[in-house]
């Protein structure tokens, strides 16, 4: 199951840095770490971004967005939901001063759900997934930024093992990264 977030994750950032490459010359690259406050569960997240119009107070980028995540249903029988999430993202930054920026923004994209088990993938679905979000950076060096965000996180309903109508509960995810702008 790590095998499959690295694997992902790699593809997601690969995609990122094409679009990025694709769109603008300007961009930047990001990962991090959050918790979602009502899931009471840990995420990881790979972002790369293109810069699409900038000018000297704000830049407007869109980009791509791997969020991942899992929940072990039962330990004894060594069953887990993986959650994987691709989101498109439309972003805006303010830079404030030379070393402080504020951004905002929204996103929506699929997110993946599968139950798996010791003997394999037992089943899996796709649905919706949307997201808006707001932060501040705060400049390290000429290309590094830290970051500390917040989103709110809508998920539809899925279906496993013909049960359906399971829906994750709408939450506030809390965040920090690190920002590579190149």
């Amino acid at each position: 199951m790590k095998n499959t977030i690295k694997q992902k994750m790699a593809a997601v950032a690969m995609a990122g840095l094409v679009t990025v490459t694709q769109v603008d010359a300007a961009g930047d690259f990001e990962a991090g770490v959050g918790y979602m406050e009502s899931a009471e569960r840990a995420f990881g997240f790979i972002k790369g971004q293109g810069v699409v119009y900038q000018d000297e107070v704000a830049s407007h980028k869109i980009g791509l967005e791997y969020i991942g995540y899992d929940e072990t249903l039962d330990s004894s029988a060594n069953t887990d939901l993986l959650f994987t999430t691709i989101v498109l993202n439309y972003e805006v930054e303010y830079q404030m001063n030379p070393a402080f920026s504020v951004y905002g923004g929204v996103g929506i994209g699929g997110q993946l759900v599968s139950l798996e088990s010791p003997v394999g993938d037992l089943d899996d679905d796709l649905y919706g997934y949307a997201q808006v979000f707001a932060g501040v950076r705060a400049r390290l060096s000429d290309s590094i930024d830290f970051k500390l965000g917040v989103r709110r996180m809508f998920f539809d309903e899925y279906e496993l093992l013909g049960i359906s109508g399971i829906k994750q509960e709408q939450t506030w995810g809390f965040e920090a990264g690190f920002t590579l702008r190149f």
